[in-house]
């Protein structure tokens, strides 16, 4: 299991590896993941503007809302729950969260924030 939280903050660093040449295996198996990760970002998005819409009102804009200072606090509290939730994202041959290793990889270039927020994925 993994925290919503580390969805969220992956999906640009996935995206990321996913543009460059890597093993089909790799590939294959990282396309499948960010398959599965679509709809808990799709959800996380329509909770998060649910708070929003709920401690907020709507902006100029159309469709745009913004969270009264008042209830910021309350906004926070309840998303860090939110983003605090485990997911069960299996991946892999088996039953749960399989690791690719930086071996499995190749000899690709990938930025340390991409590699820090991956660290749940990635393994030496």
């Amino acid at each position: 299991m993994i925290k919503l939280a580390q969805i969220i903050n992956s999906e640009k660093a996935l995206k990321n590896l996913l543009e460059l040449k890597l093993p089909v295996k790799i590939a294959y198996k990282l396309s499948k993941l960010v398959d599965k990760m679509q709809p808990e970002l799709k959800i996380f998005d329509e909770q998060k503007l649910s708070l929003v819409k709920k401690l907020g009102v709507a902006t100029e804009n159309p469709g745009e809302f913004q969270v009264l200072p008042k209830n910021m606090e309350e906004f926070r509290e309840d998303l860090k729950k939110l983003l605090d939730i485990d997911v069960n994202l299996e991946f892999g041959e088996g039953k749960g969260l399989e690791k690719i290793s930086l071996a499995d990889l190749g000899d690709i270039s990938i930025s340390p924030q991409d590699l820090l927020v991956l660290n749940w994925l990635i393994q030496e």
